[in-house]
């Protein structure tokens, strides 16, 4: 569950005093994009954006049946991205919102992952990248690390490529 990825307060006005915490993990990262990747998710969160709702109106809006659309909020719920309260005055009714802090992390660490300011050029690994007069025609990869994870400031980690097998660098 994404909860506590800010401090505990769900108050808006308080959204000046928030203070994020450690960058995403690589199991956080998934866990919201698998949540958003199904397109009735992805439906129902664009309609929450719009502000706080019930299960009537959104049952309506999307054309769900209610058990699936309990489902879908269900899973939205637990990726951090919904917060759901019941009625102050008839608990039988329930309010679905997407979680303020939750969204501004997110869209926070999404502009800095896209950022094309991040692209950078570097020599390729095979042949391409070698000096004429040096490459040898089973020139391998001259890159060491692969298959492991580093940190870059702007979102905190990203993926490499997975160590290769002998089958995946001869072609």
């Amino acid at each position: 569950m994404m909860k506590g990825l800010f401090s505990d307060s769900d108050n808006p006005e308080a959204m000046t005093q928030l203070t994020p915490l450690a960058p995403p993990t690589p199991e956080e990262i998934a866990a919201v994009l698998k949540a958003l990747s199904e397109p009735n998710r992805l439906r129902i969160f664009a309609e929450l954006m719009a502000g706080d709702t019930c299960n009537c109106e959104l049952v309506e809006r999307l054309a769900l049946p209610a058990n699936l659309l309990s489902h879908h909020l269900k899973v939205l719920s637990e990726a951090g991205l919904v917060n759901s309260r019941r009625d102050r005055l008839d608990g039988r009714w329930v309010y679905y919102s997407v979680d303020r802090a939750t969204a501004a992390r997110w869209q926070a660490w999404f502009a800095a992952f896209f950022d094309p300011a991040q692209i950078r050029t570097r020599p390729v690994c095979g042949p391409e990248g070698q000096p004429a007069a040096t490459t040898p025609a089973s020139a391998g990869c001259r890159s060491t690390g692969r298959g492991s994870t580093t940190a870059t400031p702007a979102t905190g980690w990203r993926p490499t490529a997975p160590p290769s097998t002998p089958d995946a660098t001869t072609r």
